[in-house]
């Protein structure tokens, strides 16, 4: 059995004031628009989580029963944040990094291996096992974002005309979640 919680309070940013103001062709000197630019910001990378039903940014709790082959939902792994096992009734140990293996297998989805020499359980049930994995916002949804604030920056008093985006939606629809 697999059990998942979600820590929503990790913070990121998927785009810099620097990298929007580098994208938009703006001196880094030039700091008169800077509060605009990060509403900009905060406007596009909520809009595109929206768009994705997911946070960009998030560590996600897995606890196992054991030592499994076991595929999750994720949306982009930047990193594996830690791989514990249960070593006593309260204590858990970090398993060495050569003992798992992370495999991204499409857009939404990783498969955690387990290998090599692995301890005894000597608790095995819930939360025998408990993986913590980092996401990260993918470099598409990144591009995506830059160009809804080059929208934004751009077009800020000409609202009149409601045109679809084609090209920030051709970005985002691999990551729209699929609930």
């Amino acid at each position: 059995m697999v059990t998942s919680s979600e820590n929503s309070a990790v913070t990121g940013a998927a785009v810099t004031l620097e990298l929007a103001k580098q994208h938009l062709n703006i001196e880094a000197d030039f700091t008169h628009d800077d509060v605009l630019i990060q509403s900009y910001i905060q406007a596009a990378t909520e809009e595109a989580e929206g768009y994705c039903g997911r946070y960009l940014f998030r560590q996600r709790v897995y606890e196992l029963d054991g030592f499994d082959v076991v595929s999750v939902e994720c949306f982009a792994v930047a990193s594996v944040v830690s791989v514990q096992y249960l070593s006593g009734e309260t204590d858990y140990t970090d398993l060495p990094a050569d003992n798992y293996q992370l495999d991204k297998t499409d857009n939404s989805t990783v498969c955690i291996t387990f290998k090599g020499d692995l301890p005894a359980l000597d608790y095995p049930g819930d939360a025998a096992v408990v993986v913590t994995l980092a996401t990260a916002c993918p470099d598409t949804v990144k591009s995506a974002i830059l160009l809804r604030i080059g929208d934004l920056y751009m077009r800020r008093e000409d609202r009149g005309t409601g045109t679809a985006d084609t090209a920030w939606l051709s970005l985002m629809r691999p990551y729209r979640s699929k609930f």
